[in-house]
């Protein structure tokens, strides 16, 4: 897993240290919303949605639900790897 998440970092990097703050969050729990994204690390709603696009891009988190509003975020490739460990 620690494999997968440097890769990301390598990913995230760029003008913006907000998918990188968003990743070291989703290292705890890989579910979140925008609204959890923007109160824990007290950003505007509007910046963790653009951390949240980026990491959409590159195919680190994947909407997992059909909301318009809250929705909700999963960092698939953790859940792939704690699966595969726990099954």
């Amino acid at each position: 897993m620690n494999s997968l998440l440097i890769i990301w970092r390598q990913q995230a990097i760029g003008r913006s240290k907000v998918p990188l703050r968003i990743l070291e969050m989703i290292e705890e729990n890989p579910y979140c919303t925008l609204k959890r994204i923007s109160e824990k690390l007290d950003l505007a709603f509007s910046t963790a949605q653009r951390g949240v696009d980026k990491l959409i891009e590159s195919g680190v988190l994947v909407q997992v639900d059909a909301s318009k509003r809250n929705r909700v975020y999963c960092a698939q490739g953790i859940m792939d790897i704690l699966n595969a460990i726990i099954f």
